[in-house]
């Protein structure tokens, strides 16, 4: 291991040493990843401000742009199959760094079958009085809020099952049967009916403290109007909700604050729009000109992709398997990293295996001992939720019209393939390299300062993410790109930020000394011996960089106070500062590309 992997890993060790979170230390595994300490902070309504969204025909709560969703189905996901068992799952979004929860259907009956808002199910939470259930309910939803973690509850707007008391004592509240379903239709212009929906929805909310909805249908078999009373009738009594629908329609806007499939339905098959950025789109095309963003005729006429907020969908309950299927790209590059709002089921972020025999994951078992088993994999995606939530003013930057997202193109060596793209702001950059081939590969990169109003006259140094090592560092005028290895169904995750003199001497461009006549002839073609980068290991370093964290966390002590946590990353990092100053002293050459 070179001397800059050694002051990298030692920084990495501090850094972990010094966080701290609502989980407790003792909880997470010596060397994981612990992104608790880095979750959005949950405030109540009094102190959620209001932003504009929708093309300004919505005000949505700020709290939006933080979110990672995950969607849960509790009688698979819960170890014991009920709301009991469910601080397991909020413990593990909590150290994952994921905001926020989407609970499919709790109400009584069977799921998307159930038998309406007023119930709740018996199963779920352990008892037959509705009352008391929805008490557990509440119990669950305030302790996902202590762990900063907001809640959605999925609501049934098409209709009920058959055995609901609903059907059999009101009738007229009913008009026709749907096959695909299974069960009677709701008659939503029966005024009735409407408020009784609408009241129940609003007792949900007091009751629990929920902080919205998913819409499932959407407004298809509702409309608009349930969902607009819902949102004012609410913030008059001072609740600031947020509603998720399911797809986007043309009459949606102002409804819903964003929809779980963002991308056109029509332009591709709905059960795997997890992976239309990496099979379809052009991700940077899709988000500056709406290719492929919101419905069909918004695309016609050119306004596709100016709502604020859209999600990066990898799967969801209708999905017919896992779709990222183990792979970074899928979860990271198209997702985690995007100008979009991160959305999964569960078990993604540690590839579950598919159990389900009835055609999509909703039913699928979630298998915790595989989480041990693809341990590596799961701690790679919450080193890219890390990277999101350690540069929130980067990732978390919505403008009002998503086409103006601090997103741009980074030009590679690699013609064909995903394109490489660049999330800046602050001064800074953040390069991601998507290897979407079926081997190992090496990429020369073009850092794309200008794209990114980056100024080309000052000191930078990159900063692979994944490793936390300096990869080399020197003025924008010779720094103009770097080589990397990326393995296989992975990406490389580059920051891009002002260098100090210090780090420039360290790691920086060595411009050979060109003759005295500096002839055209004799003057250098633009590739120069500069700082070596680490392509040549970097594969192995990427593969094997939680491991050497985690066997360097392991031989040390972990304490139980606060004054023994700072003292240890202090002596760390004093450590760190001598291995620089020895190799101030001791500089070697590297071969870097300056095109």
């Amino acid at each position: 291991m070179t001397k800059h992997a050694v002051i990298s890993l030692i920084l990495t060790v501090a850094i972990l040493l010094s966080c701290t979170g609502a989980v407790s230390a003792a909880d997470i595994p010596k060397g994981y990843i612990d992104n608790s300490d880095l979750m959005p902070e949950y405030v109540t309504d009094d102190k959620v401000k209001l932003e504009p969204s929708g093309n300004g025909a919505l005000m949505s709560p700020d709290w939006v742009k933080t979110l990672i969703v995950e969607e849960v189905n509790v009688a698979k996901a819960s170890p014991n199959g009920k709301f009991s068992g469910m601080t397991y799952v909020l413990d593990h979004l909590q150290e994952m760094g994921v905001n926020g929860i989407w609970l499919d259907p709790i109400y009584d009956g069977k799921h998307y079958l159930n038998y309406g808002p007023h119930t709740v199910s018996t199963y779920l939470t352990g008892t037959l009085d509705y009352e008391e259930g929805w008490r557990v309910v509440k119990k669950f939803v305030d302790e996902a809020h202590k762990r900063n973690i907001r809640v959605f509850f999925d609501i049934v707007t098409w209709g009920s099952n058959s055995l609901s008391n609903l059907y059999s004592e009101h009738p007229d509240w009913y008009n026709g049967f749907s096959e695909s379903y299974g069960g009677p239709l709701f008659n939503w212009e029966n005024e009735k009916f409407f408020n009784w929906f609408l009241n129940q929805m609003k007792r949900i909310v007091r009751d629990t403290g929920v902080d919205g909805f998913r819409a499932d249908c959407g407004i298809d078999y509702c409309g608009a109007e349930l969902y607009k009373r819902l949102r004012s009738d609410l913030l008059a009594e001072g609740k600031k909700i947020a509603i998720i629908g399911e797809s986007v329609t043309d009459d949606n806007l102002g409804i819903f604050d964003f929809e779980e499939h963002s991308v056109n339905l029509e332009t591709g098959n709905i059960w795997k729009t997890g992976s239309f950025y990496t099979e379809m789109f052009n991700i940077v095309d899709s988000v500056k000109n709406g290719t492929g963003i919101g419905t069909k005729a918004e695309q016609e006429k050119g306004t596709s992709g100016e709502r604020r907020f859209y999600s990066a969908l990898v799967s969801c309950h209708d999905s017919q398997n896992y779709v990222a299927d183990g792979n970074l790209v899928t979860m990271g590059y198209a997702s985690i990293l995007s100008p979009f709002i991160p959305v999964w089921f569960i078990g993604e972020e540690w590839n579950n295996s598919y159990t389900s025999t009835k055609g999509w994951i909703y039913s699928t078992g979630i298998n915790w001992t595989l989480l041990e088993e693809n341990r590596d994999y799961y701690e790679r995606v919450k080193a890219l939720i890390r990277i999101r939530r350690t540069y929130s003013d980067i990732f978390e930057y919505f403008p009002e019209n998503h086409r103006d997202s601090n997103i741009c193109e980074v030009k590679t060596d690699h013609i064909l393939g995903l394109t490489a793209y660049c999330r800046y702001g602050s001064g800074k950059m953040i390069i991601v390299v998507p290897n979407f081939s079926e081997y190992n590969d090496r990429f020369t990169v073009t850092i794309p300062y200008s794209d990114a109003g980056l100024s080309a006259s000052e000191n930078y140094k990159i900063v692979n993410l994944l490793t936390n090592e300096i990869v080399t560092a020197g003025n924008a005028s010779d720094l103009v790109g770097f080589e990397t290895s990326i393995p296989i169904k992975n990406i490389g995750v580059y920051l891009v930020e002002k260098a100090s003199a210090e780090e420039v001497s360290v790691y920086g461009v060595s411009v050979p000394e060109l003759p005295d006549n500096n002839s055209d002839e004799n003057a250098d073609e633009g590739t120069y011996e500069v700082t070596e980068t680490k392509s040549d290991e970097a594969t192995e370093q990427q593969n094997d960089s939680l491991d050497d964290k985690k066997d360097n966390s392991t031989d040390k002590e972990k304490q139980g106070t606060g004054i023994v946590w700072y003292i240890s990353g202090a002596a760390v990092l004093a450590t760190a500062g001598i291995l620089v100053a020895v190799i101030l002293i001791k500089k070697r050459k590297r071969k870097f590309i300056a095109s």
